[in-house]
């Protein structure tokens, strides 16, 4: 019954076929292979190293496997169910060999933050191989989900025999995969190929200037009438869902009065205006495409500190301000200025991205999509606001991550669980296991590891500085965790300098508590704390909740407690959704 109620992959789980010759023979592929879109190369050396199988990308169809993001109904008659559920399919090599992924996943490379691509990935092009569900619970081809975080993506036995029972065993390159792989890493944003010519290809115009021949552009942006604009050199392109309208390139000159060729960059503002640069200069146009008397005019004299010679420039779905790129930094635009905290560097935004950049712009999808050569980049599941949350002894992120996915569906917010480090732990007769320091015993007068305390919660508070690094300001993170994990939340909130949005403490006490006057809190002695607890915990005490809750009554100005009768050390529903009640007040959307 567990299994079932995990997420996975939706090929059905029947015998439809028995694994005779003549059935191998037709789910066998050629041995030469071709990928429609970049996937993450871990996921396709799994297979690699196992058979005489490669991989190899190409830009144009036809493809041995099509991959796709989808959603719900997509026209091959295995719909996807939204977020949780099923996960992704694929099928079998004399059925197409597509997979398709759902959509509506919050995909990450985390795999204790969202759903693990490369796991789910490597399963599904094994389908597309022509390997059925094993029945071995640890095989890569189990049908449910798994991940991979600690020791890399890997064949089992089970899956090694059947793959090598469809391709033989030549033996191939070695590779190593493991965590510490830089092929085993997956960028924050999707990358993949520009799409295919969809242009009349007997057109002596359209082959002087096919985009998708020299696919690197000046600039893209979407103007007020809600139409996008791509801009190459002296010509420009209205583009569609699929590719580019009727009757284009057309001459910049043509259309756009007073506009330069070869721009820099493009960006519209909220009134539906929108800014072309070049050089020192910069245009404005209205929402119809019309110049603004007066324009162009020097950027150093109509905007103050944004320097000359732009590579990109776009709105940022997450606060829907303007930034600007040149080289390998950016910067975010202010009408009082540029902060001192700019320029940053674009690596910033994601390792993964190129230090430069062509163009960048905000769809009417709401993403974000940055060009650089002849590739583009979506950075996808960009959330404003974060909810860090620390499991409790013994376990990992990934004993809450599938809560949160399955119950906290929030567009604009990222869960992030961390996993504590292993180590010998006293109370447990020092047995190994994740713990975030050691613990002796539980109660208030038992003795502490202040060390270990300490030092985790430097780590913590060094997460929370990464994520402001990258554009999460602290007042809209809420820090979070369960019996140790809550503990450690709340010593690290307590002596953090940098306001948060919330604190949620779940089935704790507060860690040295001895040192905690109202006098030396930091500024979260102002921050919202929610603290819950079980009547009937035989864990860590209802009596050790009440003393916690009266130290924090006496420590901090904003602070609630609620006792579930019947709650033993864990969860209830009622729990829950006091937290989602919580967590939708103070990280509301903006």
């Amino acid at each position: 019954m567990y299994y079932m109620s995990l997420p996975r992959c939706s090929l059905k789980d029947v015998d439809e076929e028995d694994f005779s010759s003549d059935f191998i023979s037709k789910l066998k592929r050629r041995k030469r292979f071709a990928v429609e879109v970049v996937t993450p190369t871990g996921c396709q050396r799994v297979w690699e190293e196992k058979s005489p199988l490669r991989f190899r990308q190409i830009s144009k169809r036809p493809a041995n496997i099509d991959i796709a993001f989808l959603q719900q109904n997509h026209g091959d008659g295995e719909p996807f169910d939204g977020q949780g559920g099923i996960l992704a399919h694929a099928f079998f090599p004399r059925y197409g060999g597509d997979v398709h992924f759902d959509d509506d996943e919050y995909w990450t490379p985390e795999p204790n933050s969202g759903v693990d691509l490369y796991a789910v990935a490597a399963h599904e092009i094994g389908h597309s191989l022509g390997l059925k569900h094993s029945k071995n619970r640890n095989a890569l081809m189990a049908p449910f989900y798994q991940t991979y975080s600690n020791s890399g993506i890997h064949l089992h036995n089970d899956d090694i025999q059947a793959l090598q029972y469809l391709y033989g065993t030549e033996e191939a390159a070695e590779f190593n995969i493991s965590s510490d792989d830089p092929d085993y890493s997956w960028p924050n944003v999707e990358v993949s190929v520009n799409m295919d010519d969809k242009s009349n290809s007997d057109s002596d115009q359209f082959e002087k200037v096919n985009i998708c021949n020299n696919p690197v552009l000046d600039t893209i942006t979407v103007i007020g009438n809600g139409s996008t604009y791509a801009f190459q050199g002296k010509w420009y392109w209205r583009l569609n869902q699929l590719s580019y309208d009727k009757g284009y390139p057309r001459k910049i000159s043509d259309d756009w009065d007073g506009l330069a060729d070869d721009l820099d960059a493009a960006v519209g503002d909220n009134k539906g205006n929108t800014y072309f640069f070049k050089d020192d200069l910069y245009w404005l146009y209205n929402a119809d495409g019309k110049r603004i008397p007066g324009y162009p005019k020097r950027i150093s004299v109509g905007l103050v500190d944004l320097p000359d010679n732009l590579d990109a420039a776009m709105i940022w779905s997450y606060d829907q301000q303007p930034y600007f790129f040149k080289g390998k930094f950016y910067w975010k635009y202010s009408r009082w200025g540029m902060h001192n905290i700019w320029p940053r560097l674009i690596t910033a935004i994601s390792p993964n991205l190129p230090d430069r950049i062509d163009a960048a712009f905000q769809w009417t999808n709401g993403e974000n999509y940055i060009f650089a050569g002849p590739y583009y980049y979506r950075i996808s599941g960009w959330r404003s606001m974060k909810v860090i949350f620390l499991h409790g002894l013994g376990d990992t992120g990934f004993g809450w991550s599938p809560l949160f996915q399955k119950q906290f569906q929030f567009p604009h917010i990222k869960f992030i669980c961390p996993h504590a480090p292993i180590m010998p732990v006293s109370l447990n007769s020092g047995m190994r296991m994740h713990s975030w320091f050691d613990i002796v015993g539980i109660g208030m007068d038992a003795t502490e590891d202040e060390d270990g305390i300490k030092h985790s919660a430097k780590q913590i508070q060094n997460l929370i500085e990464e994520e402001m690094r990258i554009g999460i300001p602290s007042h809209r993170i809420i820090l979070g965790g369960f019996s140790q994990g809550g503990a450690l939340a709340l010593y690290s909130s307590l002596t953090f300098n940098k306001r948060l949005a919330g604190i949620m403490s779940l089935s704790c006490w507060l860690p040295l508590h001895r040192q905690f006057s109202p006098e030396n809190v930091s500024i979260n002695k102002i921050t919202p704390i929610l603290q819950c607890h079980g009547e009937d915990d035989q864990l860590v005490s209802q009596a050790v909740g009440r003393a916690t809750a009266e130290m924090l009554k006496e420590l901090c100005s904003s602070h609630k407690v609620i006792f579930y009768p019947g709650m033993a050390h864990t969860y209830c529903s009622q729990e829950l959704d006091d937290m989602k009640e919580f967590i939708t007040f103070h990280l509301p959307p903006s």
